[in-house]
């Protein structure tokens, strides 16, 4: 699929999604605008996939952190690690920057063997600076086009980016749960209920 078809396509998917919801599912005020409406279900998307990450993240045995399934895939950790990534990054491209203690580049993200502990500490700092950042954005602002590295972009479609990301990563974290014979919480009967 072409790139440039990729974002419209995952427009009209969001769209259909939230036609389904049952009602409640993110239940902005009655007064709110569409902006905020759909801000707000990419609120509780991001929510929905912090919680199972996190869920299956605690799941994992120590050791299946550093394990790889195959010699040119991420090991669990480091399919953590790029979930992290993207949540502390990408709402750089409207302007909120991440912590002043985390360097990116250099540092825990980018050294050996994972310890569990850290990483999902850092998994869950993540993924509550991501949803700070995308509450952050003025409704007005949501469809404001930006000019980031050379490419123009809304905060809807940088936000759709990292909710899209973060689904996509717990999909290849559930992938290798499933390697280990690691069955996920919510396939035994649990499931999850927003952020």
């Amino acid at each position: 699929m072409k790139p440039d078809l990729c974002r419209p396509i995952l427009a009209t998917l969001l769209l259909f999604a939230l036609a389904a919801l049952p009602a409640g599912a993110a239940d902005p005020p009655a007064s709110a605008s569409p902006n905020a409406a759909v801000k707000a279900q990419l609120i509780h998307e991001l929510g929905e996939a912090r919680q199972m990450t996190i869920a299956l993240a605690d799941r994992l045995p120590e050791e299946s952190y550093n394990w790889r399934p195959h010699e040119r895939m991420r090991t669990p950790g480091e399919m953590l690690l790029l979930t992290a990534r993207v949540n502390f990054t990408l709402p750089g491209n409207w302007g909120v920057k991440p912590p002043a203690e985390l360097v990116l580049c250099g540092n825990y993200l980018d050294q050996g063997k994972l310890e569990k502990a850290k990483v999902i500490d850092l998994v869950k700092k993540s993924f509550d600076h991501a949803g700070q950042a995308i509450a952050g954005v003025p409704d007005a602002d949501f469809l404001k086009v930006a000019v980031v590295d050379n490419r123009r972009a809304t905060p809807y479609e940088d936000i759709l980016t990292l909710v899209t990301t973060a689904h996509q990563n717990l999909g290849r974290l559930i992938d290798y749960a499933l390697l280990k014979g690691i069955i996920p919480p919510w396939m035994g009967g649990w499931s999850s209920s927003g952020p």
